[in-house]
């Protein structure tokens, strides 16, 4: 696996994602088969190594912070499930601290938030509409690929 070299960040700064640690976490603090048939999974060939990926219904991630009592976040990328993007966004809003941000990936949709023709679209639609109107943040659009909604929480 590669190597980053990451200059000048502090010690106590650590990278990772909540999927790392929740998903080694299933069956033991989930009721098992409280999720059966709602968790998808996908591989990944990084270098040599092959990774499997799950995705877990947001309840579970509601859940997850729940049990290990993360009451504060300081960042967060949603790059998910665009049926709950909304939920998502909701969600991490509520536990993100003033000053914190929130990424939203693929906002723009390839465009098709200009003239939404589908489900999905009008859900983008409205999470933006939401984001923009909502006094307790600021936010930026990145027309970066498929868009990206930069946000900070200012109270």
């Amino acid at each position: 696996m590669g190597k980053f070299d990451f200059r000048g960040v502090h010690p106590g700064v650590e990278f990772g994602t909540a999927s790392d640690r929740y998903a080694g976490w299933m069956g033991q603090i989930y009721t098992p088969g409280r999720y059966e048939g709602r968790i998808t999974s996908r591989r990944k060939k990084l270098g040599p190594r092959t990774y499997e990926e799950k995705v877990l219904p947001v309840e579970c991630v509601e859940e997850y912070f729940r049990h290990f009592g993360v009451l504060e976040l300081d960042f967060t990328f949603i790059d998910a499930d665009k049926r709950n993007y909304l939920n998502y966004y909701l969600k991490v809003k509520e536990m993100t601290r003033p000053g914190g941000l929130i990424i939203l990936d693929n906002v723009l949709w390839s465009g098709k938030v200009v003239q939404p023709e589908s489900e999905i679209d009008d859900i983008l639609v409205e999470t933006n509409r939401l984001i923009a109107e909502d006094p307790d943040v600021e936010n930026v659009f990145l027309t970066v690929r498929d868009g990206l909604n930069v946000v900070r929480k200012v109270r």
